[in-house]
């Protein structure tokens, strides 16, 4: 969705307006973990866009929308309305709100060690075969090597080389993991800011974060490891 929401601000701009106005609505799903899902992206949108030329208005149905939906808007918006705009006071930098509301990712044990080529042909062959074995379809598989082949590269630039691979099935998804030697990543927003469209490098988790189902960022003292999901 932040995504849509860049594309669309950037061909306004490329079409002459000066400035956007936005009313975004969001269907925020039925169960607490959902909320906090959509909760967290509507703190993103305040880093993702806030030197931006853009102004956005969200309509929150206060009669039907559970207090928790309630209260996740009094967190990410710095100003609200009912008669009258005020400051909220209960507003969270995007920072804090986006780190207190992103669960650990949950360890894997059923995921198979299988070596990980630093080369990216020789990468994207082994992958395939793991793949191929246990029966990803074509599409979701192509995905899967276009994320895995960028987050290579991210580990190759970035850190001391890669570490480690797994890859497995995970109930109906198949997860490839990715390890590198660094130093880690403590970012809350890496991969979910859209890049600068003149920018050299530097988008491969925001690529990844968009073809896959799912991605995940587990830091420990070893380096980092990349969670894909398709």
């Amino acid at each position: 969705m932040i995504a849509g929401y860049d594309k669309t601000l950037r061909d306004l701009l490329r079409a002459g307006a000066p400035r956007v106005r936005v009313v975004g609505e969001v269907q925020f799903g039925s169960t607490p973990a959902e909320w906090d899902e959509w909760t967290v992206y509507e703190s993103l949108l305040n880093r993702a866009f806030a030197a931006r030329p853009v102004w956005i208005v969200c309509p929150y149905e206060a009669r039907t929308l559970p207090d928790a939906v309630m209260l996740g808007a009094a967190h990410t918006h710095s100003q609200v309305v009912t008669d009258e705009w005020h400051d909220s006071p209960h507003y969270d930098d995007p920072e804090q709100l986006v780190r207190a509301l992103t669960p650990a990712p949950e360890p894997l044990p059923q995921l198979r060690t299988v070596p990980l080529d630093a080369d990216p042909r020789a990468f994207r062959a082994r992958l395939g075969r793991e793949m191929t074995a246990d029966g990803v379809p074509d599409a979701e598989a192509g995905d899967m090597l276009l994320a895995a082949t960028e987050i290579l590269a991210n580990l190759t630039r970035h850190a001391e080389g890669p570490g480690a691979m797994r890859v497995g099935r995970v109930d109906e998804r198949f997860v490839c993991e990715m390890s590198d030697r660094g130093p880690g990543l403590d970012d809350p927003f890496a991969g979910y800011i859209p890049p600068i469209p003149t920018q050299v490098g530097g988008a491969g988790l925001w690529v990844a974060r968009q073809i896959t189902w799912r991605l995940d960022l587990l830091t420990s003292p070893d380096g980092l490891t990349v969670r894909l999901w398709v």
